[in-house]
């Protein structure tokens, strides 16, 4: 099997779609980190990341199987194995990424936001959060007035529920083709174009993140 083979098979076709995905597992991971609020969950990169990850993983079991003794051979499984774990470094990065911001703002997603959450990740916010309010129940919440006792409860003037910071400034690239203007507040306006690299609020920035008119760094 040819280098080209190895790499192809992440994907099923060339190894130009394998860069492909690993630049949107890329985009995907960085996005993520940079962001103070959990973005979309990236289904169909991860779909494609994840099974081309178990096929190349069974394809390096079988021809371990095999014992050969060949200089060649053992060269290609061994670029095979370290563009495995490159590509489980992203997925795990990712993943671990947004569990972070799971846990510190469970109530919030699980109130609010599951839009953006996978299937997975809402079952892991809904136990979380039922765990953590078993465990403050237990240790002082049954103590203090039902009014105060509830974790996702915002009435009475006391914030109770964590959100995220979405007036935080964050770096970011315009990879858009087409210059615009970005409205800062007020009169403030900063003119963005093709390959620049600018810093102003998340919330400000965040329309050109769904469009992916926008990378962060």
């Amino acid at each position: 099997m040819e280098y080209g083979d190895i790499i192809a098979e992440f994907s099923g076709a060339g190894a130009t779609t394998t860069e492909s995905l690993q630049a949107q597992l890329v985009r995907c991971m960085v996005n993520e980190r940079m962001a103070p609020e959990v973005l979309p969950f990236a289904t169909d990169v991860m779909a494609r990341a994840l099974s081309g990850l178990e096929r190349q993983q069974q394809w390096l079991l079988d021809c371990h199987e095999l014992e050969s003794t060949d200089l060649d051979f053992k060269l290609q499984l061994m670029v095979a194995e370290t563009e495995i774990e490159r590509l489980n470094y992203l997925v795990r990065v990712y993943l671990r990424t947004r569990l972070a911001k799971l846990d510190r703002f469970t109530a919030f997603y699980l109130r609010d936001q599951q839009s953006v959450l996978s299937e997975d990740e809402v079952d892991y916010v809904t136990r979380h959060f039922r765990m953590l309010n078993r465990l403050y129940t237990e240790s002082f919440l049954k103590r203090m007035p039902a009014e105060l006792a509830l974790l996702d409860d915002n009435k009475g003037g006391e914030q109770m529920v964590e959100t995220p910071d979405l007036d935080q400034p964050v770096f970011f690239q315009y990879v858009g083709t087409v210059s615009v203007e970005l409205e800062l507040g007020g009169e403030d306006v900063l003119e963005l174009h093709q390959g620049g690299i600018y810093v102003a609020r998340y919330a400000a920035i965040k329309p050109y993140l769904e469009t992916n008119d926008v990378i962060l760094i």
